[in-house]
């Protein structure tokens, strides 16, 4: 059954988690007559008519508190709701996944979810998701922005702008009947006329929201790069006031479900989530090794077994050839004859008795076999759904990644057109129409083979120096079949040597992101929207991932051989590798710029 929901959001300061989601999971139950007093932890019992429930559970020594609830339907809808009391009031969080049938109808947002956020403070990174879309005034508007470039958000963040003849509490009401199935997965807030004007005073153009749109902003907005823009979609006033509601809110709920469910879970979740299906599994074989309870006898049969006496079995050992006494035969036969009363229910001995008895300890002992057989088999099937499942979030973010590239590409590539047919008119007004049409071409321009004739070509560069691990930056072309990566490098590169050039004669005075702002026409640049000058506080003040961003140096730079480098290129968005370069630029002192790092992104709170 494909997964069809999934809602994960943290819960801060509520001590009280545990019992406030009990709460409305149990008001939920009752609502479909489901029976509650049947549900019982560590076992799968029926609770209305094909439905079964389980419940789980788990309470390490670290403090935590963990409850699982599963509800199988015959019809092959499954719901599952996690609920994690952490250590921290900081670190709870609530789960919810759904399950649909194979060929059923569409699944609509659970309204478990509408009715958990209803009592809990449900949060997407550091910014509430609330059960509808929040009006916001003016003096909030800055909260706004802090939710949209917020880099821990997961979620889509919808956006609506209102104008001063739109009355607010009107549109906020239908802004809510449009984001109606994306509860549990996206925060959403309705700006108010004055909230609308700020907003879009404190943001550039390209991400500015319109009066009477809905914008979609995806995770990872970066206000400083207008190309980027292309991202977030615009619901725009004609099409909402055109298209019937129900249609705009299957589309932009099939949006955020589809974004949710390719989002990667934090490890420890993920660990956690292999330990409760792990239970599942412990207690479902437990069922199945549990000894058969004794059957119902005849009531003649029944005080047969009552009155044989306890006589104790003599062991006798099986190397023996002493035949057994007539005494002792009888204590054999009445504990065998006790023993095919337990198993077959009838009392008599005969040789197909004992034969039926053989039978079954046989297929009981078949069965153990089996039963080990199959837990080893789920077991390991369970390692490669979970390798599987994390294969394919990875291969779905890589290619969101793509298409977004391709649209940030495109749109460079129309303005880079625009800007040479200008150009190219201008030189042939001047009577320079060849030189116009004439392609420049050095053997610098052209792009290396991959990444080993890029660290071969190190040489070529002056006043820069790698200094990093050439076997992390070979790796990169296991990823990228074409070479386009090492091509970005080389042009990133490019850029670095002509920057340290100018420096060194004088000719320029400003760092490195003023040069690629206002790169001179004969030199070479790189998109300043795809260079980062230093990491984010986050990065810079975590051990964690500062760590991995200290990156050597030659000694006479630094006498530990270490430097933080958080200035960077981002070479292309693809998934968890996402290549990245980092330098050091020490023009001012040793005259040379140190690339110490050309690899996957290095872990940052979101990657990790």
């Amino acid at each position: 059954m494909p997964l069809a929901y999934r809602s994960f959001f943290r819960v801060r300061d509520e001590p009280r988690l545990l019992e406030l989601a009990t709460q409305q999971l149990n008001s939920w139950l009752r609502s479909k007559q489901w029976d509650i007093d049947a549900l019982r932890f560590g076992a799968a019992n029926d609770i209305a008519p094909e439905v079964v429930g389980v419940a789980l559970s788990e309470e390490p020594r670290d403090g935590t508190r963990t409850t699982r609830y599963r509800f199988v339907q015959g019809a092959g809808w499954v719901t599952e709701l996690t609920i994690h009391q952490g250590r921290s009031e900081r670190d709870s969080w609530v789960w919810i996944d759904l399950e649909s049938p194979e060929k059923g109808p569409s699944a609509k947002t659970p309204r478990l979810a509408g009715d958990l956020l209803a009592v809990l403070h449900g949060r997407d990174g550091n910014h509430l998701l609330g059960a509808g879309p929040r009006i916001v005034r003016v003096d909030e508007a800055g909260s706004v922005i802090d939710a949209l470039t917020d880099l821990d958000r997961r979620g889509h963040l919808f956006i609506a702008g209102t104008s001063p003849d739109l009355p607010v509490d009107k549109w906020s009401g239908y802004v809510g009947k449009l984001l109606k199935e994306t509860v549990g997965l996206a925060a959403s807030y309705v700006l108010d006329a004055e909230a609308t004007v700020e907003f879009n005073a404190l943001t550039p153009q390209s991400h500015r929201v319109d009066p009477g749109t809905v914008r979609t902003f995806q995770p990872g907005a970066d206000l400083s790069n207008p190309l980027e823009s292309v991202r977030h979609r615009v619901l725009g006033t004609s099409r909402i006031v055109r298209d019937d509601v129900r249609v705009l809110q299957s589309l932009l709920g099939r949006r955020s479900r589809e974004l949710s469910l390719t989002a990667s879970l934090p490890s420890a979740v993920i660990r956690l989530d292999r330990r409760l299906r792990e239970q599942l599994d412990a207690h479902l074989f437990e069922q199945l090794d549990a000894s058969p309870r004794r059957p119902d006898l005849p009531l003649d049969v029944a005080t047969q077994v009552e009155t044989i006496p306890e006589v104790p079995v003599p062991s006798v050992p099986l190397a023996t050839t002493t035949r057994i006494t007539p005494a002792v035969d009888e204590v054999v036969l009445d504990a065998l004859r006790r023993v095919v009363i337990e198993v077959i229910g009838s009392g008599e001995l005969s040789v197909a008795v004992v034969k039926e008895l053989g039978a079954r300890a046989e297929a009981v002992d078949r069965l153990t076999r089996a039963t080990t057989s199959v837990r080893t088999r789920l077991h390991r099937l369970e390692n490669e759904a979970d390798l599987r499942d994390y294969e394919i979030a990875q291969l779905r973010r890589s290619l969101d990644d793509e298409k977004q590239d391709r649209a940030i590409a495109e749109t460079e590539r129309a303005e880079s057109d625009r800007q040479l047919r200008h150009l190219r008119s201008e030189l042939a007004r001047v009577a320079k129409a060849d030189t116009a049409w004439e392609p420049p071409s050095t053997a610098e321009d052209i792009w290396p083979q991959g990444f080993d004739d890029l660290l071969e070509r190190f040489g070529e560069l002056e006043r820069l120096e790698f200094t990093g691990k050439t076997s992390v930056t070979r790796g990169l072309d296991d990823h990228d079949d074409l070479g386009t990566w090492a091509g970005l490098c080389w042009e990133a590169l490019l850029a670095l040597r002509d920057y340290a050039r100018s420096c060194a004669a004088g000719s320029w005075t400003g760092n490195v992101e003023a040069y690629l702002n206002g790169t001179p026409g004969e030199l070479h640049g790189f998109p300043p929207n795809k260079h980062a000058r230093d990491e984010s506080a986050d990065v810079r003040n975590n051990r964690k991932y500062r760590t991995p961003r200290m990156l050597p140096v030659p000694s006479n730079v630094n006498a530990d051989g270490r430097v933080f480098m958080g200035a960077h290129f981002k070479i292309a968005q693809y998934g968890m590798i996402s290549p990245r370069m980092h330098y050091l630029d020490d023009i001012l002192h040793s005259g040379k710029i140190y690339v110490g790092y050309i690899g996957p992104h290095l872990p940052t709170s979101k990657t990790n």
